[in-house]
């Protein structure tokens, strides 16, 4: 079914124009309040959308539109301890290895997010099973820059002797599952991003996706995600009625989306989503 409703954007705002939009994940240790206003220089604006329901019509490709659907029935469909983290790992990447016909896939991250408020408590990052919440407005997780950066830091050495001379792809990729909201973003020598659900049928803050053709570059403003042990950097996209927005109704664990979030080779096709 598809859906008339409203997205958070980033506000079309002067101040942007001389200061760079952040937000600070500070350490649960630090005393800072999840929900403190210094923690960011953030505004949104909720715009109106129409969101296309993709069930039981001509799916979307990761290649062209950016996101994926496909169907995989996970062996964890609940992580309650690191163990269940690192099989869920080794798992998406063999899912991404055979999907992309990939040399190598390297899963590197694994977040679990539950829509419930956490005010008052900072996300831990040194706990690997902390739940954080949903991120807040439409934003793609990776610039052309932090997209670099994260190949050089996350790619072993050995790998990179072997596939950093020239002539492969590289593509990072979220792997979303409905597993309370699990982000799996990938590196590869093909990277990417998956998200599933945890639950019989996503009903609850659905995730929608934005078509990657229909968005301009001027759409995307780069912003810092400051965290204790390093700084990111993630667009957040600004509104323009010509946005194509997408949706899986009822979307069930076996049918996680893949999101591309950074790709080397030039070209028209999807780079981002």
């Amino acid at each position: 079914m598809d859906v008339q409703t409203t997205l958070e954007y980033l506000t079309d705002s002067s101040k942007y124009n001389i200061e760079k939009p952040f937000l600070v994940y500070p350490a649960a240790n630090d005393g800072w309040e999840a929900d403190d206003p210094r923690l960011h220089n953030i505004s949104w604006s909720e715009r109106p959308v129409v969101i296309r329901d993709v069930r039981n019509r001509e799916p979307p490709a990761a290649e062209t539109s950016g996101f994926q659907w496909i169907e995989h029935k996970t062996a964890f469909p609940k992580i309650v301890e690191e163990a269940d983290m690192e099989g869920y790992m080794r798992e998406v990447e063999s899912v991404l290895l055979n999907h992309f016909k990939a040399d190598k896939v390297i899963c590197y991250d694994c977040i679990l997010r539950e829509n419930r408020p956490l005010r008052n408590e900072a996300f831990d990052t040194d706990n690997k099973l902390s739940v954080d919440r949903p991120p807040r407005g439409a934003h793609v997780d990776y610039t052309l820059e932090s997209g670099v950066s994260i190949l050089k830091d996350m790619v072993p050495d050995n790998i990179k002797e072997e596939y950093f001379q020239g002539g492969y792809r590289f593509r990072i990729i979220k792997y979303a599952p409905l597993m309370n909201n699990v982000i799996f973003p990938v590196a590869e020598t093909l990277p990417n991003s998956l998200w599933r659900p945890l639950l019989a049928k996503c009903e609850d803050r659905p995730l929608a996706v934005c078509d990657f053709s229909s968005i301009d570059p001027e759409d995307l403003i780069a912003a810092d995600r400051v965290y204790p042990h390093k700084r990111s950097e993630i667009f957040y996209l600004q509104y323009r009625p010509s946005h194509s927005w997408h949706w899986l109704s009822n979307q069930t664990p076996n049918e996680p989306v893949i999101m591309t979030m950074f790709d080397t080779k030039a070209g028209p096709h999807a780079r981002c989503a």
